[in-house]
């Protein structure tokens, strides 16, 4: 069986890592794991890349008890991606990066969503990184959908939620919205289901499990990266 692992960026404790492992339980040849040192509250970007040294140091344990096919980094930010994969020689994946790449093909025009506006920015630089400017008309926030509003998963949650994705498709014209946080992977479902009853059909992408699956695509058919351009040999 394929053995794929999410490497969050948090604490092993952190509830945020906690949320993760309960949400893909269902997944039995996925493990979610966290960092075994960093900060004990992530509640902002700069938290996530205060802990890249554990990433690495988690990532290359992994990689050193041979045990693992496939790596993802379980953050929509993808925190560490190009290192991990030069301190691995397994595909890694990046969440946010994946994607991007399946929501072109299912649109031309790609809207994101948020937790908060602090945000924005660095996705916006993730999305020039990735060269997908062209391709994304807007990265909106939930604005309240703050990790301790997630986690609690309150029902305003999912209004709150829709009606972003709403706006983000009437008002920006996005023809497929990401949802920019493995976090919002429990109100996935409801919200497509209010998006439906407005008389729309448009895909709407959840990046933890959409990684999952690209993963285990990349171990089946035996896919990785050229590791030259890592300078890189294993």
């Amino acid at each position: 069986m394929t053995k794929i692992t999410m490497l969050a960026p948090f604490l092993e404790s952190s509830p945020l890592t906690e949320f993760a492992q309960q949400e893909y339980s269902h997944l039995s040849d996925l493990t979610v794991v966290g960092t075994d040192s960093g900060l004990d509250v992530v509640t902002h970007y700069h938290h996530i890349e205060h802990n890249l040294g554990p990433v690495l140091d988690k990532a290359a344990e992994i990689e050193k008890r041979g045990d693992c096919d496939a790596m993802i980094i379980g953050c929509f930010g993808d925190p560490g991606l190009a290192a991990v994969r030069q301190v691995t020689s397994m595909p890694v994946l990046g969440t946010g990066e994946t994607s991007f790449c399946v929501a072109s093909m299912l649109g031309d025009k790609i809207g994101v969503i948020v937790p908060q506006k602090d945000l924005v920015y660095v996705t916006e630089k993730m999305i020039h990184t990735y060269q997908f400017t062209d391709r994304v008309v807007a990265v909106r926030s939930a604005e309240e959908l703050v990790p301790e509003t997630i986690l609690s998963r309150p029902e305003e949650s999912v209004a709150k939620m829709a009606d972003t994705c709403l706006r983000v498709i009437h008002e920006d014209d996005a023809d497929v919205v990401i949802f920019g946080c493995i976090g919002f992977s429990w109100m996935v479902n409801q919200t497509r289901e209010r998006v439906v009853k407005e008389g729309l059909k448009t895909p709407t992408i959840e990046p933890g499990i959409t990684a999952y699956h690209a993963a285990k695509m990349f171990v089946e058919l035996g896919l990785n990266w050229d590791r030259r351009k890592f300078a890189v040999s294993f």
